[in-house]
């Protein structure tokens, strides 16, 4: 969420719930794992609490401060090209992976996308570089599906895109593992790219390099409303109609 506003972390708190049984060695391995993650981040971490609770829970709260203008939601134009840093999907793929619902015969891919859905890297500075363009860029992170976060924007904008589906960026090993099935791509969510959108013009190779990664140009920003998934410029049905993304509350 930092790094889609722009924003540079400044520090995190901690709670930690504790249940019955955990040992000293696995408290000792999360506080290790919380130091890397805060360090990598380039922040402090400050304070929190600790208390005794059924199941273990751990919520991490972090603060970041703005440098510049913010990355919004609302800020989208007509015209815009939409991108995406990285490649999407592998999360999902690797959270399939761990609970035995997939499987992947090559090892690397296996290691590939279990690590990108056990360790995102967020993109910070990718987010603090897109801030200083000019017109600001509407953004947001991709942690519920490409679908559903760049929806978002849409509607906050009250605008609409098309998206190409083939245009989607896909590593290697999602291509191996789930063939030319863009679903989990279009849906799958915590791979925790970023997706943006800019004026017209700019070139793929000469923005990965000014933004410091990788970024693929998938679509454009349009004045009717909704969302509309094309394959070779023709509305793609099937992908259409499985455009849902993870929604914490849907079951309640």
């Amino acid at each position: 969420d930092v790094a889609a506003m722009g924003a540079r972390p400044s520090h995190c708190l901690v709670n930690l719930g504790v249940r019955a049984g955990l040992s000293d060695r696995f408290l000792e391995r999360l506080y290790d794992g919380l130091k890397r993650a805060v360090r990598d981040a380039s922040m402090d971490l400050v304070g929190g609490n600790v208390t005794g609770t059924d199941k273990l829970a751990i919520t991490v709260t972090v603060v970041g401060e703005l440098t510049g203008p913010a990355l919004r939601r609302d800020q989208a134009r007509v015209n815009d090209e939409i991108f995406v840093t990285g490649t999407l999907g592998d999360a999902a793929l690797g959270w399939r992976i761990l609970d035995g619902s997939l499987t992947a015969a090559n090892h690397r891919d296996r290691t590939w996308l279990v690590s990108r859905c056990l360790k995102p890297s967020p993109r910070i500075s990718t987010g603090q570089r897109l801030a200083r363009l000019k017109p600001t860029p509407a953004a947001i992170d991709v942690s519920d599906g490409l679908a559903q976060d760049l929806g978002h924007i849409l509607e906050k904008s009250e605008l609409g895109a098309d998206v190409e589906v083939d245009s989607l960026p896909l590593s290697p090993a999602y291509r191996s593992v789930a063939g030319n099935d863009r679903t989990l791509a279009l849906t799958g969510g915590e791979d925790y790219e970023l997706i943006f959108t800019i004026r017209p013009g700019f070139d793929e190779a000469a923005l990965s390099e000014r933004l410091g990664v990788s970024v693929g140009r998938i679509g454009k920003i349009v004045a009717r409303r909704g969302l509309r998934i094309l394959r070779a410029g023709k509305r793609a049905r099937t992908a259409q109609a499985r455009l849902r993304g993870w929604d914490q509350l849907r079951e309640l």
